[in-house]
């Protein structure tokens, strides 16, 4: 994820004793990307984004997470 969209993501601290964390990021283009251990959750658009995430930004994503799991 960090190749496709670059930039610093967020990172938040999931069980401490396990050492995991979350990390999401939030391109300019709109939605977010938020990526768990176990998942990835892309939201295209909430209440809670600034703006909708475009068709293209999306295609992106899937591609590069495509070519992760290859």
């Amino acid at each position: 994820m960090q190749t496709a969209l670059g930039g610093k993501p967020k990172v938040y601290e999931g069980d401490h004793l396990k050492g995991d964390h979350s990390t999401e990021w939030q391109p300019a283009v709109g939605g977010s990307i938020r990526v768990y251990e176990h998942m990835v959750n892309i939201t295209l658009y909430s209440h809670f984004e600034t703006k909708k995430m475009p068709r293209a930004e999306w295609t992106k994503l899937l591609v590069a997470m495509d070519g992760c799991g290859r």
